[in-house]
């Protein structure tokens, strides 16, 4: 239950990611505003897509795996496999995302595939170096099998993407909304959703002092979260207009209430009584979560008055669930 800080790798390895990741979010953070008529206008401009890969890639993507280097010895007490590769994997993902979204935003295909593919292979690398590194984890707290999970998540999500980033140079295919609607979330839910839910377990154990609450719920989130989202997933590739879709979506939700109530029982053990300016951010985080889970069901039941919901469902994720929970624990 505690931390093993000389397990800590050298500042660099997840400092550099953390740097990348603060640059990111001020690029997110000036792109809104600059491109907020494409955005409640349309969900297939080439400038959009590059700001929502700004944030997941370059803000979010980046800062967690900077936190996994961190966190995955320091927490788990396990060995990164290759610290060295590592720091070299970095500038073959940061010259990928920093090739890719610029080829998004003027519409070069080719650059898209181009850059696209190294950014497929900086993530690919990152997934299987810590999978590699699961078999020296010493302390299976329920983190380590959030971040197991939300890897495989990884793995599928980057392999639809480099598909859809080929596909956008040769096109082989076309992308319909579902089908772009089942990489979104399992990028979204699967490998973000359940890295920052493992981590924030974690953390909010050692940051408020706050042991001795059971686990029944951390695990039955878990499990329930992955069931609804691969139902989900498979719904909006193969059924897209069935009831399917609207029934897993609600349970994905009721997976997000089940989290939050975890959160809030876990924080009533805490020894440290004073409320932290983490712990604030958190309750914003969570409470946008659980918004981001009613608005998503009401986008996929069909029920969305228009566009600008569905811009509301992202900002509320990106920037209200991600956002103020990584602002809280960078603080």
């Amino acid at each position: 239950m505690t931390i093993k800080p000389k397990r800590s790798p050298e500042p660099d390895l997840p400092g550099r990611y953390l740097v990348t990741g603060l640059v990111g979010f001020i690029l997110f953070a000036i792109g809104v505003p600059l491109l907020a008529t494409e955005l409640v206008r349309t969900n297939d401009d080439p400038r959009v897509f590059a700001l929502s890969h700004v944030a997941v890639l370059g803000w979010i993507t980046m800062t967690m795996f900077g936190a996994l280097y961190q966190l995955f010895p320091v927490a788990l007490g396990g060995t990164v496999r290759s610290p060295r590769l590592g720091r070299w994997n970095y500038w073959l993902l940061a010259t990928g995302i920093a090739g890719f979204v610029p080829s998004f935003y003027w519409g070069w295909t080719a650059g898209v595939a181009i850059f696209g593919s190294l950014t497929v292979g900086g993530v690919l690398h990152f997934a299987f170096q810590l999978l590699r590194s699961y078999p020296s984890v010493r302390d299976w707290h329920p983190m380590a099998y959030y971040v197991l999970a939300a890897l495989v998540w990884l793995i599928a999500t980057i392999g639809f993407g480099s598909v859809y980033a080929l596909n956008w140079h040769f096109a082989w295919f076309s992308v319909s909304d579902t089908v772009l609607a089942a990489h979104v979330q399992m990028g979204l839910a699967g490998w973000l959703g359940l890295t920052l839910m493992g981590v924030s377990y974690k953390l909010t154990e050692l940051f408020a002092l706050a042991y001795g609450h059971g686990r029944a719920l951390t695990f039955a989130n878990l499990g329930l979260w992955n069931v609804a989202l691969l139902g989900l997933t498979l719904s909006l590739l193969f059924e897209p207009g069935a009831w399917l879709v609207t029934g897993f979506a609600g349970l994905l939700a009721i997976a997000a209430l089940i989290h939050v109530v975890d959160i809030a029982l876990l924080l009533r053990t805490r020894r440290r009584r004073k409320l932290t300016v983490e712990q604030w951010h958190t309750f914003v985080s969570l409470g946008s979560l659980l918004a981001a889970a009613a608005l998503g069901l009401l986008l996929v039941s069909g029920h969305a008055p228009g566009r600008n919901w569905v811009v509301a469902y992202g900002y509320a994720v990106l920037a209200g669930w991600f956002g103020f929970a990584i602002v809280g624990k960078s603080y």
